[in-house]
């Protein structure tokens, strides 16, 4: 971590004006190495394609929950607004019904694992100590450490000045880490440079959906603040705006728990 960290939990997230109509991408494969031409479609494919306002769906077929492990390097960045990653979409999970004082009931189908210990090359030709993970590297296109991240730092989902990502009813699992450059710490959703406005609701951070395996890893979500350049005058800039579980306003209230174990 290089810099002070800031999630601000609030009831309000501001709505944000999306240009075009919104399309639903739906996920029929948990093989992250699929061929773009086999007539299936991976979560990498839905993230690389998905524009503003759409909403990624899942509908994997055969008995759940389905295990879809991240690629060596991580997904692309998130950088379009208004996207929704719905896992309660996919056919058999549904959400929590219980008071927040007795068991959660949610059923997840959907995990997004991180937890292999494997590695490759880097990607960044300038940057070859910068070796391939399962989880994001929280670094630019050139190796450069992404403002209040470092180069030790991963994230499963990673948003990078996205505005209102919404991430709802799945299962993060990762692995406790060195923390260093070699084997970065994983956050389970990282917001980066300005993205505000987050809804994570109705997930379990390092909870397998059989409800007693914990892989947990360093933490559910990471927002950190970053410094831009105005006029000569360095301003201090916030991922702000986060709701992490219940809005609290009587809708869905017990749906939108998260839980959150081994971070």
């Amino acid at each position: 971590m290089t810099s002070l960290s800031y999630l601000c939990i609030v009831s309000f997230c501001a709505a944000t004006a999306l240009v075009g109509r919104a399309s639903v991408i739906t996920v029929t494969t948990a093989d992250n190495l699929s061929d773009p031409n086999d007539g299936v479609t991976s979560l990498v494919e839905a993230l690389n394609s998905a524009q503003a306002g759409d909403t990624i769906g899942f509908n994997i077929s055969g008995v759940g929950p389905h295990r879809i492990v991240t690629p060596l390097g991580g997904y692309p960045f998130i950088v379009v607004d208004g996207l929704t990653l719905d896992g309660y979409s996919q056919p058999g999970a549904s959400p929590n019904t219980q008071p927040f004082d007795r068991s959660n009931t949610a059923h997840l189908q959907i995990i997004l694992d991180s937890s292999g210990e494997d590695l490759a090359e880097s990607s960044y030709p300038d940057r070859p100590d910068l070796i391939a993970r399962r989880s994001t590297r929280m670094v630019f296109e050139d190796g450069s450490d992404i403002p209040g991240y470092g180069d030790s730092e991963n994230g499963i989902l990673a948003a990078l000045s996205a505005r209102n990502l919404v991430v709802r009813g799945m299962s993060f699992l990762a692995r406790h880490t060195a923390g260093n450059k070699a084997d970065p710490s994983i956050y389970g959703v990282a917001l980066a440079r300005g993205a505000v406005g987050a809804r994570i609701q109705g997930c379990w951070f390092g909870l397998h959906p059989d409800g007693a395996s914990v892989q947990g890893f360093r933490s559910s979500v990471a927002a950190f603040r970053y410094r831009t350049n105005l006029g000569g005058e360095l301003v201090e800039r916030f991922s702000g705006g986060l709701i992490f579980g219940t809005d609290g306003d009587g809708h869905d209230d017990r749906a939108e728990a998260n839980s959150s174990m081994g971070a």
